[in-house]
């Protein structure tokens, strides 16, 4: 199964991120004002939070890099993170939900060093996205 991203699919995307990523920013603002009211020492708390923050700030709520051949990658580590769920992408084709779908129900993104894939794919379907020069890579196998 392959998605070709549509012009109104990324027209939509780009229209959305900025409001997605703003509220996924403002629940880990209620996050860390959280840590910061706890029972800890101040400077665990420091600690704890500068953790936090620099872990949080490499997720896709919180910048996203802006391609239209990553869309969907996008989309799922948005999804993965907690930034949308899947309800959030109703004003898409169906074409774009039933791929993500797909993803999500197959568990085929799983993210390990920085690359995603995963072994336990049915029907020896994989997907693979590396990181070569700075470019991403999609290729899809079937054996």
């Amino acid at each position: 199964m392959l998605y070709d991203t549509t012009k109104a699919d990324w027209k939509l995307f780009q229209e959305k991120l900025p409001n997605w990523q703003e509220n996924f920013m403002k629940k880990l603002n209620n996050e860390y004002i959280q840590l910061l009211s706890g029972p800890k020492h101040d400077s665990e708390k420091f600690w704890e939070l500068e953790k936090r923050i620099k872990a949080d700030r490499r997720k896709k709520g919180v910048i996203c890099e802006m391609r239209k051949n990553i869309m969907v990658d996008n989309i799922i580590s948005l999804i993965n993170e907690g930034a949308i769920t899947f309800y959030d992408l109703s004003d898409f084709s169906d074409e774009l939900k039933e791929y993500v779908s797909f993803l999500l129900k197959h568990n085929i993104y799983k993210k390990f060093n920085g690359d995603i894939f995963d072994n336990n794919i049915s029907y020896f379907d994989f997907i693979f996205i590396g990181v070569n020069n700075s470019k991403s890579y999609n290729f899809l196998i079937k054996i």
